[in-house]
């Protein structure tokens, strides 16, 4: 026991030489990308979590939230019911915060406008050399059976759609996403909701390709799949810096801009498009997409200024780098994430197909 009285872990009452003993087996095949460093981090906290009651600290509940139940057997047998054991943002704070200790960055929990209080800061350290997400945590803690669930991250939250589609192929369906009003619902429009639900004669095939990808280990705890997985997230980074500092751009926004996603959104807010306006759905995205790669191309143009003629050839190169990353992600997020639960919730599997098709070029290139 501490003698801190600070110690969130001294109400605890953690009796002397107390141990908790975990037995971990698993017959799936090491770093073959079936995220199981992800379910290690999760299943690991729900132990310590059952046995010390993390969840009572008060640390806890100001930064993750305050739980419902603490019937860990409904939990582990009863996964329709966990919607009834999390408290409301909870199990979205904690994915999010189980997803900074895995990937070692700081875990912040915005605190929301109404209650006028700085952000919650919780330190990282190194993690595991991969600068990931908590999409495997979010899965892992709000996966139920037949159910598939669409959120966005930074932070982890529900996600909504609304579409305009006018046949089964791809080129065909148009997309946004932000908030739905009720009175808007009354439109020509597919609202796609946070819950998609699997069609009963459809399952899941897992295959190993016997590729290893180990993401930990190498010299300076680098590797080659870590590097590539880390380029790829450092890129994005990049590319919302040349943004923020491209011309146009009001700095003073900066400060709310935290991600590519929060640039889109602003972008939407700032454009005033409204999928009830008078442009399709689709056209109006375009212009957000446009808008993003224009600013950050006139952003990487200045610094080649900057920089002097010897540097043009390789400016313009990395300019076009950060504009594919951020229209990959665009495309990714945009259109292909909600489009693909669509047609996968509606059994158009023609559409869906193309969608994976399109989903895995953007990946490649």
């Amino acid at each position: 026991k501490s003698k801190d009285n600070n110690d969130p872990y001294k109400k605890l009452s953690i009796p002397k030489n107390f141990h908790i003993i975990i037995a971990i087996s698993s017959n799936l095949p090491p770093a073959s990308g079936l995220s199981t460093s992800s379910a290690f981090v999760t299943g690991i906290f729900l132990v310590l979590d059952s046995h010390l009651g993390l969840h009572r600290t008060e640390s806890y509940r100001r930064a993750i939230g305050v739980r419902r139940t603490e019937n860990y057997t409904l939990l582990a047998n009863d996964k329709d019911e966990c919607d009834d054991i999390y408290g409301e943002d909870e199990v979205y704070n904690l994915s999010t915060y189980l997803g900074n200790v895995e990937n070692g960055q700081d875990y912040v929990m915005t605190r929301h406008q109404s209650q006028k209080k700085d952000p919650i800061v919780l330190k990282g350290t190194a993690g595991v050399g991969t600068f990931g997400g908590s999409e495997d945590h979010a899965a892992i803690l709000m996966g139920k059976q037949g159910q598939l669930r669409l959120l966005s991250f930074c932070p982890t939250r529900p996600a909504s759609f609304r579409f305009r589609s006018n046949g089964h192929d791809i080129g065909d369906v148009s997309v946004t996403s932000c908030e739905v009003d009720e009175d808007e619902r009354s439109y020509d429009l597919i609202y796609q909701g946070s819950v998609v639900h699997m069609p009963p004669d459809l399952a899941f095939v897992v295959a190993y390709s016997g590729t290893k990808a180990e993401k930990a280990g190498g010299v300076d705890g680098a590797t080659a799949a870590s590097e590539g997985y880390n380029n790829a997230s450092e890129l994005a980074r990049k590319a919302l810096d040349a943004y923020l500092f491209g011309e146009g751009t009001n700095r003073d926004d900066e400060l709310e801009m935290k991600t590519l996603a929060d640039a889109v959104r602003w972008e939407r807010r700032r454009l005033g498009i409204r999928s009830t306006s008078g442009m399709g759905i689709m056209q109006q995205s375009d212009k957000i997409k446009k808008c993003i790669s224009d600013q950050i191309c006139s952003r990487e143009s200045t610094a080649n200024e900057e920089r002097g003629a010897e540097a043009v050839d390789s400016s313009e190169n990395y300019r076009t780098i950060l504009v594919q990353r951020f229209e990959q992600f665009y495309d990714e997020s945009e259109f292909l994430v909600p489009t693909a639960a669509y047609a996968l919730e509606n059994e158009k599997y023609e559409m869906l197909g193309s969608i994976v098709d399109k989903s895995h070029q953007g990946a490649v290139n």
